[in-house]
């Protein structure tokens, strides 16, 4: 029983990763964060849906940002930046985004 409650315990704590306050990569999108939305994300944040990017892809440091539509109107006046770190268990993916999720970035940026 004891083994078994230390496994669920270290696998517990592996799962999580780097909280943010000490995730590099986090950290530097929170002190220097985008001020314009890149052009390559505008096409589907005016059509009303999130667009997400991946980074260092294939390595275990693997993290994603994911823009959201934030104001309901077509087409979209304003988005959001959210940050997806990567853990032990899966890397972040655009496809396993279901609803708006990750640490915020940034709070309201224009699409215009």
């Amino acid at each position: 029983m004891r083994k078994t409650i230390g496994l669920c315990i270290a696998f517990g704590l592996a799962a999580c990763g780097p909280t943010l306050e000490n995730d590099p990569v986090y950290l530097a999108l929170k002190a220097n964060p985008p001020t314009s939305i890149p052009a390559h994300h505008l096409k589907k944040l005016r059509g009303g849906r999130a667009s997400c990017e991946v980074f260092e892809e294939g390595t275990a440091r693997q993290y994603m940002t994911c823009w959201w539509p934030q104001d309901g109107l077509k087409p979209v006046q304003t988005a959001y930046l959210t940050y997806f770190p990567s853990n032990s268990i899966s890397s972040p993916k655009p496809s396993n985004i279901i609803v708006p999720d990750g640490a915020l970035i940034v709070e309201r940026i224009s699409t215009k």
